[in-house]
């Protein structure tokens, strides 16, 4: 019996064992048996599976199916952040974040800008160019919060992720360097700022031809950050440069000269009557730059006079000026009668009576019934404003205040200054001898009647400066005007 049950159990193994190598499929696939399809090679596997399922990978075959799966779903949002769905959604917020800066509201946005920076951050690394638009609108929010030395940081990042991602010559910067610089003007840092400007230019000299019109707005970058700066002989290299750019391409006496060309002019006008009071000095140093020490302040005449030679290139600037107006048939005829009233300023300051006197008739006679309250008084033209009184040190620094110098004086025919005299001072007359000093060497455009210049007594000019109190002063006043502790008060009746 035994033999027997033995010898059968050993049967149905077998066949169940030569059964399952070719049916161990699922319980469907089972209920409806098919054949292979015999019109493929065997080693061809058929075209749906390699449509849906790519091949494998070794590491992949040796993990349960529900760990590949789970690996490859938590890749997903570490490839949109970065993918063109991320970019496409990220520009259409970043637009409404610029706004919302420009609104003034900027605390929020900065929240957002820190929140997508951290996410980029953590989806890539920290160089990657994705970071490079939510920094510089970054930036822009701590400029607008008047926070300038970490916008500083956050543009300098910009940039350097912009130079590893796209190339250290690359023009994308460009704007950011701008933005830099302004934010290094803010915190005065005028050394660093002109740094920036300069490089920016430099830039966009490497990007387009010599003589390329496109470099006209660089050109005038950097040519009026050095007029801000008191650079006048490199911005009038500059503006020069400009006006060979125009000529270059048939513009030359186009409307758009006229800004490069009376800038040249200011450039002479300037150098000649410098705006502030600056240290004498017989240097090629630029005539901007001046002294702390009260002794050495004086007027800057012999920088004027080392130019003075240079004096027919201004003229010759505004007669172009007035020159493209008049070849225009859409000037503006007040823009045209202020090109020759600029021209006749410019003879006066420089002393040619008989060429301002009838320019400024021309001029009375163009501006019809608006010249009689135009020119009904005296216009300054020239004053070289002197330093403020000089500041305690920080230890003794107090609080910042106001004073103010008052003259009187009259305006000569030629626009000169005469019988000066001071009205008032407040707080004291420490400034009196400077302001008086630079009034002497003002110069006014004279008041006219019926286009001829005449003399205008009775003016007045106040002066306004800033002064700081020594904090010992201040306990002193302080002290002086408190009540005093041990008064008694008198009993009323």
């Amino acid at each position: 019996m035994k033999p027997m049950r033995l010898l059968s159990m050993l049967v149905a193994i077998l066949l169940v064992s030569a059964w399952l190598p070719g049916h161990a499929e699922s319980p469907a696939s089972s209920a409806a048996p098919s054949e292979p399809d015999r019109t493929q090679p065997d080693d061809v596997e058929p075209l749906q599976d390699e449509q849906q399922a790519p091949e494998a990978s070794a590491s992949d075959a040796d993990q349960p199916q529900e760990e590949i799966t789970a690996s490859s779903e938590d890749e997903q949002p570490e490839q949109s952040i970065v993918g063109d769905s991320l970019r496409r959604d990220g520009d259409a917020s970043l637009s409404e974040l610029a706004q919302q800066i420009q609104a003034f509201e900027q605390d929020q946005a900065k929240l957002v800008l820190e929140a997508r920076v951290a996410q980029i951050e953590r989806a890539t690394h920290r160089y990657h160019a994705d970071l490079i638009e939510p920094l510089t609108l970054l930036g822009d929010a701590h400029m607008q919060a008047q926070e300038y030395e970490k916008a500083v940081d956050l543009y300098a990042r910009a940039v350097h992720i912009d130079r590893v991602s796209n190339g250290l010559h690359t023009p994308n910067q460009v704007h950011v360097v701008y933005k830099e610089a302004q934010a290094l003007m803010k915190l005065g840092n005028l050394p660093e700022a002109n740094n920036r400007y300069e490089y920016a230019y430099e830039l966009q000299l490497r990007r387009f031809e010599p003589g390329d019109e496109a470099l006209l707005e660089p050109t005038y970058q950097l040519a009026d950050w050095y007029m801000t700066s008191g650079n006048i002989l490199p911005a009038r290299v500059l503006y020069q440069n400009a006006v060979d750019i125009l000529e270059q391409n048939g513009r030359g006496e186009h409307p758009d000269a006229i800004r490069p060309l009376r800038a040249i002019a200011q450039t002479y006008k300037l150098q000649r009557f410098p705006p502030i009071y600056l240290r004498r000095t017989d240097t090629g140093e630029s005539p901007f730059s001046f002294s702390e020490s009260d002794d050495e302040i004086t007027p800057s005449l012999d920088a004027g006079a080392r130019t003075i030679a240079q004096f027919p290139r201004g003229e010759r600037a505004l007669a172009s000026v007035v020159k493209i107006l008049d070849a225009d048939p859409a000037s503006d005829p007040v823009a045209q009668a202020n090109a020759y009233l600029d021209l006749a300023d410019w003879y006066l300051l420089f002393d040619h009576q008989r060429r301002y006197e009838p320019l400024y008739a021309h001029v009375y006679e163009m501006l019809g019934e608006a010249a009689q309250a135009r020119f009904a008084e005296p216009h300054l033209l020239y004053y070289p404003r002197p330093a403020d009184p000089r500041a305690p040190s920080e230890a003794k620094r107090g609080e910042a205040a106001q004073g103010k110098v008052t003259l009187g004086f009259r305006v000569s025919q030629a626009g000169e200054v005469e019988d000066l005299t001071t009205l008032a001072a407040e707080p004291d007359e420490s400034m009196v001898f400077r302001v008086r000093r630079s009034m002497r060497i003002a110069r006014f455009r004279p008041r006219l009647e019926d286009g001829v210049p005449v003399e205008a007594s009775g003016q007045r000019f106040e002066h306004v400066y800033t002064y700081y109190l020594d904090k010992g002063e201040v306990t002193e006043a302080l002290q002086a005007s408190a009540p005093n502790a041990d008064a008694v008060p008198e009993k009323a009746p």
